[in-house]
């Protein structure tokens, strides 16, 4: 049996105060930064959508499966209400599974939108990222 875990780096808070910012770098762009407090993950797929400049978009051709180049995640500390809500349309969140069967979540992450998306045909498709096929 396969396990997978997302690791928390020591902060002087509790989980429940941080969220996992992930951020997907362009295959032909720079390369996406690192600091001492993110760590990144390579061979990623999309499900039914496809990725630029760190957004997803549905494309009008019919996209399967995309092959996300780097992709850097890094605990953060939650927005305070408001803030957040304020850009929630342009923001949806979607489960990383351990394979292509879908059983088993590793996590859920915060996407940034492209322009002229909308949640719910995201959510009708169901798109979502798998860790390893």
């Amino acid at each position: 049996m396969q396990c997978a875990f997302v690791t928390f780096f020591p902060y002087c808070r509790s989980l429940e105060d941080l969220k996992l910012d992930m951020h997907i770098g362009d295959a032909d762009g720079e390369p996406v930064s690192m600091d001492d407090f993110s760590f990144g993950i390579d061979g990623l797929k999309l499900h039914g959508a496809a990725s630029r400049k760190n957004q997803i978009y549905i494309e009008e051709r019919d996209v399967i499966v995309t092959d996300l180049s780097m992709v850097r995640l890094r605990w953060v500390k939650k927005e305070e209400g408001g803030q957040h809500q304020a850009a929630a349309a342009d923001i949806i969140t979607l489960p990383v599974y351990l394979n292509s069967n879908r059983r088993d979540v590793l996590f859920n992450a915060d996407f940034h939108l492209g322009q002229g998306q909308r949640q719910a045909l995201f959510i009708e498709k169901g798109v979502a990222l798998i860790a390893n096929v």
